[in-house]
């Protein structure tokens, strides 16, 4: 073996063992412990819209912001479920 094949070995293996135990860490986390996570990435959408409704005169801007800010907030559940979802079929492969 050449000194460039023992690296590239080398670095899969280690590589693929970091894989599973990230894997294996994030597939441990519970609802309690994503969903903070997923509402304060939320609140990086939410609150540029929560800004313009307090900003505009326009009735309609106000309305339809609502409506997006309480279809984002009712998400986080189900987003949550897919991201435990996805997790856990990461850790089975």
């Amino acid at each position: 073996m050449t000194k460039e094949e023992i690296l590239n070995t080398v670095a899969t293996e280690v590589t693929a063992l970091a894989k599973d135990q990230a894997a294996s860490l994030l597939a441990g986390l519970s609802v309690d412990e994503l969903t903070p996570l997923v509402q304060a990435q939320i609140k990086t959408v939410t609150d540029p819209l929560e800004a313009e409704i307090s900003t505009t005169s326009s009735v309609w801007v106000k309305i339809r912001n609502r409506l997006y800010v309480t279809a984002i907030n009712n998400a986080v559940t189900s987003i949550v479920a897919i991201i435990q979802s996805e997790l856990t079929e990461l850790v089975k492969k």
